[in-house]
């Protein structure tokens, strides 16, 4: 795991606090594969003429090996890729800003000539946009979802939250210049209209509602209900100033759906604009920490109106007896309850957001919902035949079968890429990636997505920095790094590949696009996304495993997708009922190999194909060929396995020791 970290000075001479940096992570899979010698890429925008590339190792246990590394003048603006743009019948890819956080499109702010102070001013903000919206061209996506509202603060000037300087810090910097904050959503609907692109704004559920906090403020009755309480009746343990609100109680469900409606209106009549999404952090408030929350004497008595179960309503310890009820013997009604309640919520939102902005999606997209935080832990590693994510969405109130019959409603599964290095955090990362529970639950949605996101890691800069030829002095403590290492080995398709193994998904949403870095694999497999139908892909039924092989009719033709759920490389041979079938592979134009009705697909690791066939064929079956010296690696790992299990079931004795009554002199 390497970052790769350009370190300028700003318009003040010194490095900025955060500094937003990429990198690659490159490993062997086991099966007797040799490490490759891989190649990464990294567009910056350099804003002096003498910038600083830092290399960092973040591996604790192993050292790198590097070749050269070359710096090249690229052109004044990126190309825009030569594949044509997915139509809407096609599935898309969109990058994904989770934070408004522009300065990763090296742009730096405005030093106002009065107070000598840095301010956030059009010329960031735009020179921001439209270096995003090359990058999406670039790389031949779609579009990108872009977060306009994180820790309570929105990119425009809304009707139902005041705003501050958390994203722009223009009023601070400059005051009396603008009095209002600057509009980045219209600026972000305009360029991305101007460039044909899809827009999709995002809410971070999280941080302070205005509405909400003035009640919880208050105190008293009036505050009842509007935190998330437990068994104790307190709300979770954390950082005090990330507030757990209630989505169970209507106050909180009112005041988002004026946030919504408020950004909704904003977007009304926007044709870049198809969607809109409510991101689910880890922390938020549109989801439920789990089981026995939701306590509080206001949802605990609307529950028992609806259903009728008696739960204890006085007492200094009712709390601890309503959890011990509903984590047993009213478990099934209380789930039940709860997941009806949030599904209508969301269905009331997608209504609320047609009926400001017409025919256009509302997302659902948990974000580090899986990978931090208190759900993490059931997809660590265990050695018992046990599993933690069953039943996990709907223990924190997601039913996306009942939330989806809503027609515009989409429900997004995660995947993320850890910054981690550490190996118990890395495994989790990967066994919540890959959990086949929550793949089977989210199947049930009507409509469905996939959202990759790059963890990134934190590396303190303060040594380089001592070292660097530019001043390190800044006001706001040491500089870090937030290095995001894309996949650059066999895992770097899985970020388009995971998704459609799991499920037919029509939308995925890469965390990766935005970063800077990239692979040749993945913009592979991001190009043959891009020429599968949106809906209506059936699958295959007689498939061999890692395969995953779905089809669907389109323009006289028949356009299939074809997964290799696996790290390790295969060849894919698809048996065709139709004799003189050709084969042509939809996003390059190549012709695939066809022998008396057998379509060969070669496929890297986790890689994924879009395979075009005549409109008469139809695929029958699936076979997978590996190399000749897989099955004799498999076994070899699989020996390894056994021995470590071993080990941990019946440790080693330690031998007696000399002195074990520590009797005798120290010599």
């Amino acid at each position: 795991k390497v970052g790769v970290c350009v370190l300028e000075p700003n318009a003040f001479g010194v490095v900025d606090r955060v500094v937003w940096a990429g990198g690659f992570t490159s490993r062997k899979t086991g099966f007797g594969e040799a490490a490759e010698v891989s190649r990464y890429q990294q567009a910056f925008w350099p804003r002096t003429k003498t910038p600083m590339v830092v290399l960092l190792n973040l591996s604790p246990r192993q050292e790198v090996m590097l070749g050269r590394m070359r710096v090249l003048a690229g052109p004044s603006r990126l190309p825009a890729s030569t594949m044509p743009a997915p139509g809407p019948a096609r599935k898309r890819v969109l990058g994904l800003l989770p934070k408004p956080d522009f300065d990763r499109f090296g742009v730096t702010a405005g030093v106002d000539a009065e107070t000598g102070r840095p301010a956030d001013d059009w010329t960031m903000f735009s020179g921001a946009v439209e270096r995003m919206a090359e990058l999406v061209k670039h790389r031949a996506a779609a579009g990108a979802m872009v977060a306009v509202y994180a820790d309570g603060t929105p990119l425009w000037p809304s009707q139902v939250h005041s705003g501050g300087s958390r994203w722009d810090n223009g009023k601070v910097a400059q005051p009396g210049k603008h009095a209002a904050a600057m509009d980045v959503l219209e600026l972000l609907c305009r360029v991305f209209g101007r460039d044909g692109l899809e827009l999709v704004p995002a809410i971070e559920c999280r941080g302070p509602l205005e509405p909400l906090e003035a009640l919880r403020l208050r105190g008293g009755s009036l505050a009842v209900g509007i935190e998330c309480v437990g068994g104790d009746g307190e709300p979770p343990p954390g950082d005090e100033q990330v507030v757990c609100y209630n989505v169970l109680d209507p106050r909180v469900q009112d005041a988002i759906e004026q946030l919504v409606i408020d950004l909704a209106r904003r977007v009304a009549d926007r044709p870049a604009v198809r969607g809109i999404a409510l991101n689910c952090p880890h922390d938020g408030w549109l989801h439920l920490p789990g089981v026995a929350w939701g306590l509080d004497d206001a949802t605990i008595g609307r529950f028992t109106s609806d259903t009728g179960v008696e739960m204890p309503m006085t007492g200094s310890g009712r709390f601890a007896e309503r959890a011990a009820l509903v984590s047993a013997a009213y478990k099934g009604a209380w789930l039940e309850w709860r997941c009806e309640q949030v599904a209508a919520f969301h269905r009331r939102l997608a209504d609320a957001v047609a009926s400001q902005a017409g025919a256009i999606d509302l997302q659902i997209v948990p974000t580090t919902l899986f990978s931090e935080g208190p759900l993490a832990k059931r997809f660590r590693p265990r050695l018992t035949a046990t599993s933690g994510d069953q039943g996990l969405l709907r223990e924190i109130g997601f039913d996306v079968e009942l939330i989806t019959a809503h027609p515009q409603l989409v429900f997004v599964r995660p995947q993320v890429h850890g910054g981690t290095v550490e190996l118990v955090a890395e495994s989790t990362l990967r066994a919540a990636n890959r959990s086949s529970r929550l793949a089977a639950d989210t199947s049930l949605a009507q409509r469905l997505g996939g959202v990759h996101l790059e963890q990134p890691s934190e590396v303190a800069l303060g040594a380089v920095l001592r070292a660097a030829p530019f001043s390190a002095v800044n006001g706001d403590g040491e500089a870090v790094a937030m290095v995001h290492a894309v996949a650059s080995d066999g895992e770097a398709s899985e970020a388009m590949s995971g998704p459609l193994a799991g499920n037919d998904v029509e939308v995925i949403i890469d965390g990766a696009l935005f970063t800077g870095g990239g692979h040749a694999t993945r913009q592979a497999a991001l190009e043959s996304v891009a020429m599968l139908p949106a809906h209506g892909m059936r699958a295959v039924a007689s498939v061999a495993r890692p395969l995953v092989v779905r089809s669907a009719t389109e323009a006289g033709a028949v356009v299939a997708s074809v997964v290799n759920a696996s790290p390790v490389a295969c060849v894919a041979r698809l048996h065709v009922n139709a004799a003189g079938s050709s084969a042509v592979d939809a996003a390059s134009g190549d012709l695939l190999p066809v022998d008396n009705g057998v379509v060969e697909v070669p496929l890297e690791p986790w890689g994924l194909r879009a395979v075009r066939l005549v409109e008469s064929a139809k695929i029958t079956t699936a076979e997978v060929a590996f190399a000749g010296d897989l099955p004799a690696a498999v076994t070899q790992r699989l020996q390894r396995l056994r021995e470590r299990r071993s080990v941990l079931d019946y440790p080693v004795a330690l031998e007696s020791l000399d002195n074990p009554d520590f009797e005798l002199p120290v010599v």
